[in-house]
């Protein structure tokens, strides 16, 4: 039986961000937690994580997953600071869509494998600093907890759970709006699995609609304590 990660209080998640310096290496690990709790991304998705591939005026970063379909992560006000924030501080190279090497990425440049080895055990180490078992999965899990908690939805389904199993609720953030959202040619395979099918050109950013709106707003929420 696969064991529950349990979501991080809002203590703990203070303690990561304040472990933090203010050098290179700590505005690094500040931004990567920040992607970690207000966005769910995955070792593979933070790894290639391309400048081009985030919109800051529509608030969306295209992440790749390795073989499987990309998805659309929503940025809220906090991460495109962090985002923001660590590009201006240390530019990275300019590049023309399409032409991609390693020396483009956003954290490390070089090898993919190298990348995904080198920001899984950064994020480790964050967590050794604290005394947390710090992985990409718990920043999803947390990010999902806080989801429910400032959402309508989410309070009526916590309502019916007592408080003490609340860490047992194993809902995936990728069917929450608007993180639900995914680039797809063929609607139905998408769609079983709990995303919400995007009838866009491939690799554009999706139409804003109440669904996203709605999200967005759960999501500037849940920041306060993220």
């Amino acid at each position: 039986m696969q064991k529950r990660i349990k979501a991080l209080s809002k203590d703990q998640i203070q303690q990561l961000y304040a472990s933090c310096g203010l050098d290179q290496a700590g505005r690094h690990d500040f931004t990567l937690l920040t992607l970690l709790f207000n966005g769910g991304m995955t070792i593979d998705e933070l790894a290639d994580l391309r400048v081009t591939y985030l919109d800051f005026s529509k608030r969306w970063i295209w992440a790749a997953r390795g073989l499987e379909r990309p998805r659309f992560v929503p940025m809220n006000s906090k991460a495109a600071k962090a985002l923001n924030d660590w590009l201006e501080e240390y530019p990275q190279p300019h590049f023309v869509f399409g032409n991609w090497s390693n020396s483009q990425a956003t954290f490390y440049r070089f090898r993919a494998n190298a990348r995904k080895s080198a920001i899984a055990g950064r994020i480790e180490e964050i967590g050794q600093r604290c005394n947390i078992d710090l992985s990409a999965e718990l920043g999803k899990v947390t990010l999902t907890r806080r989801l429910l908690e400032v959402s309508e939805e989410g309070q009526e389904i916590l309502s019916f759970i007592p408080e003490d199993k609340w860490d047992m609720i194993n809902l995936p953030v990728e069917n929450l709006p608007p993180f639900s959202v995914v680039n797809v040619n063929s609607d139905m395979p998408m769609a079983s699995k709990g995303f919400i099918p995007v009838p866009t050109e491939f690799g554009k950013p999706p139409a804003e609609d109440d669904i996203i709106r709605t999200g967005r707003a759960m999501l500037e929420k849940a920041a306060a304590s993220l």
